[in-house]
């Protein structure tokens, strides 16, 4: 599992910056000290929103919420505070908005999904698509180049890619053929992604 500083580090050396070794998070010094800090989260929370990755997934089993929704759907499951991303719901039917599941399925209501975890928490592969997108975000601040950017865009593309290939290979058919449909939504070219079936669990 990798620590803060590690993925700190590597985002850094992406954008061609020495290591700037132990450092306080909530006590940060110099620029790309403050950079890291201010937007180390948020790139972890992008990434974990862009897929159901086996270092964040959990599963709960939902109670539905009075009062109902006020019209289209019978029952109203407000999520758990931690999901950043849904991977699977068990309805054929529903909508999610608000922090809710709207459905007629009744309770309990199965699903699975993505926590907030830490940093510290993610394996390999997640943290380094954490790092490379941290510094896609801090490139311009730190380094003022466009360039770099679009580079970093383009390996994060394929970095993820393999990760989640990688992430899934053990998983059924089913679920590397959903994670395909990802990958074609955030811009990833994938074979015939837009012909596979969505995963369901």
């Amino acid at each position: 599992m990798a620590a803060r500083i590690d993925v700190a580090n590597s985002a850094l050396a992406h954008l061609g910056n020495l290591p700037i070794g132990d450092m306080d998070f909530d006590d940060p010094k110099g620029k790309a000290e403050i950079l890291v800090a201010a937007f180390m989260d948020r790139a972890l929370e992008y990434v974990l929103k862009l897929q159901g990755w086996s270092d964040a997934k959990t599963r709960a089993s939902l109670a539905a919420q009075t009062p109902a929704p006020e019209y289209g759907y019978s029952l109203s499951y407000p999520v758990p505070s931690d999901l950043v991303y849904l991977a699977y719901v068990d309805a054929d039917v529903y909508e999610y908005e608000g922090r809710h599941i709207l459905t007629n399925v009744g309770a309990p209501l199965k699903i699975q999904f993505n926590r907030l975890i830490g940093v510290a928490e993610a394996g390999p592969l997640l943290a380094e698509l954490v790092a490379l997108r941290l510094a896609m975000i801090i490139a311009m601040p730190l380094k003022a180049s466009v360039s770099a950017k679009k580079e970093l865009t383009l390996l994060f593309k394929k970095e993820l890619r393999t990760a989640v290939l990688v992430d899934n290979f053990e998983a059924a058919r089913g679920a590397v053929l959903g994670s395909n449909l990802n990958l074609a939504r955030h811009g990833v070219p994938v074979e015939d992604a837009a012909d596979t079936p969505h995963w369901r669990g």
